[in-house]
C-alpha cells in the first residue's frame, strides 16, 4: 500500500531526527494525555503507536503483516479495496479451475471445450502443458484441483477477513479495541 497511514503531525515532522527509545520507568504508556512519548507529538484520541511501524497510527485498525504495513484512517478504504481484489481475483481463479476440472470429464468426446490443448488438428488428444513442458493428464488435474482447493482455502479466509472488518466497522468498534 502507498499511503502512509501515520499520524499527519508525525508526516511533518524532520524524517532525519531518531526517535528515542522509550523508558517505561519514566512514563508507564506510549501515549498519555493525547501526546506520544516516543513520536514527541500531540495526537487524536483515535491514534496509538505502532510497535512494528514505530509510528503514531491516526485510526489504527490493526498492523497487517502480510502488507507489512500499518491500516488506519488514512489508509484503510484502500486495504478494504485490497481484500475486496483480492477475492474477486481467487473467485476467477478457482472458477476456472474447477470449469477445466469439469470440462475435462465432460468434453471427453465432442473435444469442443478441450480444443485449444489438441496440438495438432489430426491428433485426438488433448495436449497439457505445465510452463510449457508437456504434462500428463493426471498430472495436468492434480495441478488443477490443487490451484482449485487452494483458492478456496485463501477465499474462504479473504471473505472471514472482509466480514469481521465491515461488522467492526457496521459496529463502529476497532480490530485493536484492548489497547
Amino acid at each position: 500500500m502507498s499511503i502512509n497511514p501515520a499520524h499527519l503531525s508525525v508526516l511533518s515532522k524532520d524524517r532525519k531526527m531518531k526517535l528515542p527509545l522509550f523508558d517505561r520507568s519514566v512514563h508507564p504508556h506510549v501515549i498519555e494525555c493525547l501526546y506520544c512519548h516516543i513520536c514527541r507529538v500531540n495526537v487524536s484520541p483515535r491514534t496509538r503507536h505502532c510497535s512494528v511501524c514505530n509510528k503514531c497510527i491516526d485510526g489504527y485498525d490493526h498492523h497487517c503483516f502480510f502488507l507489512n504495513n500499518c491500516v488506519g484512517s488514512r489508509n484503510f478504504r484502500w486495504f478494504f479495496a485490497n481484500v475486496v481484489t483480492a477475492i474477486i481475483g481467487l473467485l476467477l481463479i478457482v472458477s476456472l479451475a474447477v470449469l477445466e476440472f469439469v470440462a475435462y470429464f465432460m468434453d471427453k468426446s465432442a473435444r469442443i471445450i478441450l480444443l485449444p490443448y489438441i496440438s495438432t488438428p489430426s491428433s485426438v488428444a488433448a495436449q497439457f502443458k505445465v510452463f510449457y513442458c508437456p504434462a500428463t493428464d493426471e498430472g495436468w488435474l492434480a495441478l488443477v484441483g490443487v490451484t482449485a482447493l487452494l483458492g478456496s482455502v485463501l477465499c474462504a479466509l479473504l471473505i472471514l477477513l472482509f466480514v469481521s472488518h465491515c461488522y467492526t466497522k457496521l459496529e463502529k468498534k476497532e480490530l485493536n479495541h484492548n489497547k
